[in-house]
């Protein structure tokens, strides 16, 4: 959701709250756009960690003003209960007021059940802490397992080479796959989207980008477009069958040779 700022600037609004004010109102077009799209995930990033190193009145402005946006939605509840609309917060929530927690708060808990649609709205967030705390977690994880591994060896009893076999799968399972799993969104985007004509991820989903598509397009984000989407769903699914045609092509070509 890059580009709100500029916009402002380009159409001599005059505050840059007038800039990220319709940069909230076009992400709620961008939702039912992608409702009508098919797409069922949906991952912005509303706040970066970084950006509290911004002025403090635009900082406040941007509290305020998700604080206020996240109240109306949970508020006039329509919306999100008729597209059944789940809401994840993803971020180092503790670095907000405790105003605008507590409005995240209400919204993912009025949205938990919702099914139809995943939205998650990285705030307060980066790249960088997502990998750090999922390395902690993976550690965890490893140390605990290590441990239950050996005493399982230690004791030969039916019971526990019952109890092995059954936790063959999570002993099993390497470092990065775990990894992967404790990443605050684990599934990764098909496609990245990036507006206002900026050429980098900018710390955003380093980890599960991999294998995205990534679009970097001219219009800053309140002039995104239904078309400018649709264009890169269509470009995204061409290129997914070129692919498939080719690794299907590799693998006659390797059944041929043996």
């Amino acid at each position: 959701m890059d580009g709100n700022r500029r916009y402002a600037q380009e159409k001599k609004l005059g505050k840059k709250s007038e800039g990220h004010k319709k940069g909230f109102e076009r992400l709620k077009l961008t939702l039912e756009w992608c409702l009508e799209l098919g797409v069922n995930i949906v991952t912005v990033f509303a706040f970066a960690i970084e950006n509290f190193n911004r002025e403090q009145q635009e900082v406040d402005l941007l509290m305020d003003l998700a604080k206020t946006k996240l109240r109306e939605m949970a508020n006039e509840g329509e919306f999100l209960e008729y597209h059944q609309i789940k809401v994840n917060i993803i971020g180092d929530l503790t670095l907000l007021p405790k105003d605008v927690l507590k409005a995240m708060e209400e919204i993912m808990e009025i949205t938990k059940n919702y099914k139809k649609m995943e939205f998650n709205i990285c705030f307060a967030y980066n790249s960088s802490f997502e990998i750090n705390q999922s390395l902690k977690k993976t550690q965890e994880t490893l140390q605990k397992q290590i441990k239950e591994n050996d005493q399982q060896k230690s004791d030969n009893s039916q019971n526990d080479l019952i109890k092995n076999k059954e936790n063959n799968q999570k002993v099993n399972d390497s470092p990065y796959q775990i990894f992967l799993k404790n990443l605050m969104i684990s599934q990764p985007p098909d496609i990245i989207i990036r507006t206002s004509n900026e050429i980098r991820l900018s710390n955003f989903l380093i980890a599960q980008s991999t294998n995205s598509q990534l679009q970097f397009i001219k219009e800053n984000w309140p002039e995104i477009s239904i078309f400018s989407i649709l264009s890169i769903i269509i470009q995204f699914q061409l290129n997914e069958k070129i692919l498939q045609a080719q690794n299907q092509k590799l693998k006659d070509i390797i059944y041929n040779i043996a």
